[in-house]
C-alpha cells in the first residue's frame, strides 16, 4: 500500500520559521544591510502570498526573482530550521516497518 503526505505543514513545520530563515539569509548575504528584521518581515509577507495554493485559472506563478542565489540560500536555511511536527518521525518509521510505501508530494 502507498501512503502520500504533503511534506510541508503535515510532516514538518516549515512555515513558522520563514521569517527567521529570511533574517539569517540576509545576515549572511548582506551583513551591512540595515533593518534586516524589517526586510525579513517584508519578504515573509511576499512569500506568504506565493505560498498559498491557488487553484484554477487564477493561479499565481512565483516571480523569476525567487530563482536567484539569495532565495536558494533562503530555502536551504528554511530547510535547516524546519522541525518535525509532533510524532511524524515515529509515524514514518512505523509505516516503513509495516512495509508501506510512503511518498511526499507538494500542492505547488
Amino acid at each position: 500500500m502507498i501512503i502520500g503526505f504533503d511534506f510541508d505543514g503535515t510532516l514538518v513545520d516549515s512555515y513558522s520559521i520563514i521569517e527567521e530563515a529570511f533574517k539569517k539569509t540576509l545576515e549572511k548575504s548582506f551583513p551591512l544591510l540595515p533593518f534586516k528584521s524589517l526586510w525579513a518581515k517584508i519578504l515573509t509577507l511576499i512569500e506568504y502570498y506565493y505560498e498559498k495554493p491557488k487553484f484554477g485559472k487564477n493561479r499565481v506563478k512565483q516571480p523569476i526573482i525567487f530563482k536567484i542565489k539569495f532565495f536558494r540560500m533562503w530555502f536551504e536555511e528554511r530547510a535547516k530550521l524546519s522541525k518535525p511536527i509532533d510524532n511524524s518521525k515515529e509515524l514514518l518509521k512505523r509505516l516503513k516497518e509495516e512495509e508501506y510505501k510512503v511518498i511526499s508530494f507538494s500542492a505547488g
